[in-house]
């Protein structure tokens, strides 16, 4: 705090003494380099000052700019004293957060102490003891000696232990959420644990396969997978694909895929649909382990696409003498085996995929609107789309469980033939018998054409755009209405012309500041986040893409940029990829900086996709270039900075804010009351409604740490453009207590 203190005086000294040279110079242009009287403007120590303050809130340092205020020569106009009001308020909810956090992980370091002592305890969940340390250590990472401590030592042995005995029941999936993913949270850059990693995931891949049954009225999903189709698209991505080819690690790959198909068939589950005699799976590895020594033997020289297509025919010729596994099922396994080894947005679209790829891109499918998972063993309903058969119907409500569709139990029903059973075309009725506490009901609903709104205000989406309840916004997220929030959670083909509509809505009724929020935001249409950017921008390049072959392609803003230059803040996660991080970094142009950044480093993701098509009705999705954004900047691609063991990927914001998991269960909470607010706000007076928002919409942002920064930093701008804070805002609302009740 004295070095803080210090600061600051060092920055107001540098100030008064610029003003007085500034003030020397004005007299004469005689002895000094100074412009002339004629073209010199005034100086001025407030504006001076006033842009070092806001400097400081720019970087979301708050405390500095705090601190700066209260030494400030003008302390009580009417600037510096709302200004240190409002860093004042978002000062009490860092405070709280910090509470939170304090008593969070003294309940945790409790609850470590409680099990340690309990021998039965630490036998039976390891991982979950594991888990807990790591969270504990969250606060402290500079510990050297965690992987070294004792109980630590015993407790990754114990979960090792664990691993082996799980993949050899075959239970893979069980292996890698109870134990691998423990280990790697635990030491995310050991080269080692990553590799295990790539091995599990793959043969978890395989145990999936193994134990899908048909969906009733399916067909085959492997009848149109062919050989020949494979091979077409690696012959297209040795042309086409973002970088050349390794052909020598695709064929390790394949190799390696299929003597995981081997292991997990060897562990005998009786689930699995397809079997193999021990015989003939003798054979398959004998033969792979000679195919394996025969790879490593060979020159490193890098092959050709025949050479590794004829690899894979020879896997397909030893299948159909040995294992004799469908040829459609294992074409699948390998190519997703080799077209993972490039990255994960190069696949094959195959016909029993593409209904679901459709409805991925376009957001659009035909079905009665709810979003399903499973929980606790039951299938349940965890969101329910507004303007959808299921929300008019009016007798769904999230958590009910669906007992049966169409007379199907669900009881052993995959999520993925769940969901295409309540899915199917338009027009047409589905049954569901539902569970809620103890009763149960059986529903009919109209299926129909269902758009995922890839806008939402700050409860659930909204459809049509510019819905309102009771006249009350639901883009509000302050007491000054001319402070609007947006989250875009994809990039759908009308994204950019909703959010026009919205954002003229907006501007009609005094927009003076916007909080973009693109947590959690994967992406989607590229030419939609571009029209996004473009909504914001007045010229300039948005990105620019480049393939292999040195095609470039620019893509700049057209004149026209709506709304007018008001402060905006960006918040971002680690989710935020692809057009999402193209649209953030375009916004955040360091050059023609349109908005701040807050939050944490973004995915990584640095490259465009194309989708062509196959014959027979299938598709390739394929990398096929990358994207600069504006000055030649870069986003570093995730999977290449982890094979540098780098973990610079993405996007830095310019406000780094972290978000604790109290927090997050906080901010969950709170919104979960605003939906419900607005869900039940229908036929009420509008002036009690906005009233009685307000509490709701303070409960989210001071359990928001990125929003509440976001929101202040709009607020200071606002007050630093010389334009109050909206009346109806309630400047006497004092700022938020401690939370007593942590």
């Amino acid at each position: 705090m004295q070095n803080q203190k210090r600061l600051v005086s060092i920055h107001l000294t540098l100030l008064l003494a610029a003003g007085l040279t500034r003030f020397a110079c004005a007299g004469t242009t005689d002895d000094c380099n100074c412009p002339s009287r004629q073209t010199a403007e005034p100086f001025s120590l407030l504006q001076a000052e006033r842009t070092l303050l806001m400097g400081y809130v720019d970087k979301g340092d708050f405390e500095t700019a705090l601190s700066l205020l209260e030494r400030s020569i003008r302390r009580e106009d009417n600037f510096h004293r709302n200004l240190r009001s409002l860093l004042a308020r978002y000062k009490t909810y860092q405070e709280n957060w910090q509470r939170q956090n304090q008593q969070a992980l003294e309940k945790l370091h409790q609850r470590i102490e409680q099990i340690r002592s309990d021998p039965n305890q630490l036998s039976a969940r390891p991982e979950e003891i594991l888990s807990l340390l790591i969270q504990s250590r969250k606060d402290n990472p500079n510990r050297a000696d965690f992987s070294s401590d004792p109980f630590v030592v015993s407790l990754t042995e114990q979960i090792r232990r664990n691993i082996r005995y799980w993949q050899s029941q075959g239970e893979y999936e069980k292996a890698w959420r109870a134990g691998l993913r423990v280990l790697l949270a635990a030491d995310p850059n050991n080269p080692a644990l990553q590799q295990e990693k790539t091995d599990l995931l793959s043969k978890i891949g395989i145990e999936k396969k193994l134990t899908a049954p048909l969906c009733p009225g399916q067909n085959d999903p492997y009848a149109s997978v062919q050989a020949e189709i494979f091979f077409e698209a690696l012959r297209r991505l040795d042309q086409k694909y973002f970088i050349p080819l390794n052909h020598s690690v695709l064929k390790r790959r394949a190799l390696t895929c299929a003597g995981h198909i081997g292991e997990v068939l060897a562990c005998g589950r009786k689930d699995f649909l397809y079997t193999a005699d021990p015989n003939a799976l003798a054979a398959w590895n004998q033969r792979l382990k000679n195919l394996q020594e025969s790879a490593a033997s060979a020159p490193q020289a890098q092959t050709d696409v025949p050479a590794l297509l004829e690899q894979i025919r020879t896997l397909l010729d030893l299948n159909r003498t040995t294992l004799r596994l469908p040829e459609g099922l294992l074409v699948q396994l390998l190519a997703e085996a080799v077209l993972d080894e490039l990255d994960p947005y190069t696949e094959i679209v195959w016909p029993s995929r593409s209904e679901e790829f459709d409805k991925q891109m376009s957001g659009e499918f035909a079905g009665v609107g709810i979003r399903i998972a499973r929980q606790d063993n039951r299938l349940n309903i965890v969101e329910i789309i507004p303007d959808s058969p299921a929300e008019e119907s009016g007798l769904l409500q999230v958590g009910d469980s669906i007992l049966a569709i169409d007379g199907n139990p669900t009881e052993n029903l995959t999520l993925d033939c769940a969901v295409r059973l309540i899915s199917g075309p338009a027009d047409t009725p589905v049954t569901l018998t539902l569970r809620r506490h103890e009763e149960e009901q059986t529903v009919t609903l109209l299926r129909r054409k269902i758009i995922l709104p890839s806008l939402h205000g700050n409860t659930s989406p909204l459809e049509p755009p510019l819905k309102t309840n009771g006249g009350l916004s639901t883009y509000r997220i302050d007491a000054d209405p001319g402070i609007a929030y947006i989250r875009l959670s994809s990039f759908r083909k009308d994204t950019a012309q909703t959010l026009r509509k919205i954002l003229e809505n907006l501007q009609a009724g005094g927009l003076r500041g916007l909080i973009l929020d693109l947590r959690s935001n994967s992406g989607g249409l590229l030419d939609a986040a571009v029209g996004v950017a473009d909504l914001f921008l007045e010229n300039g390049i948005i990105a620019r893409t480049c393939t292999r072959e040195g095609i470039e392609q620019e893509i700049t803003a057209a004149a026209g940029a709506l709304p007018p230059d008001i402060p905006m803040a960006v918040l971002v996660d680690e989710g935020t990829a692809s057009g999402a991080e193209i649209l953030a970094g375009a916004l955040a142009d360091p050059h023609a900086r349109r908005a701040i950044l807050v939050g944490t480093r973004t995915y990584g993701k640095g490259t465009v996709q194309e989708v062509e098509p196959l014959p027979n009705g299938c598709r390739l999705k394929y990398t096929r270039g990358i994207y600069q954004l504006s000055g030649s900047r870069e986003v570093p691609n995730r999977y290449q900075r982890l094979k540098q063991n780098r973990t610079d990927w993405g996007l830095l914001p310019d406000v780094l804010v972290e978000t604790g998991e109290p927090q997050l269960e906080k901010a969950r909470q709170a919104r979960r009351n605003l939906e419900k607010f607005f869900r039940e706000s229908q036929d009420k007076n509008p002036s009690q409604l906005r009233q009685d928002l307000l509490p709701l919409l303070e409960a989210l942002v001071s359990s928001d740490p990125p929003l509440a920064a976001g929101l202040t930093i709009i607020k200071a701008k606002i007050l630093a453009s010389e334009l109050p804070l909206s009346a109806s805002a309630d400047p006497n609302v004092p700022a938020p207590a401690a939370d007593p009740n942590l």
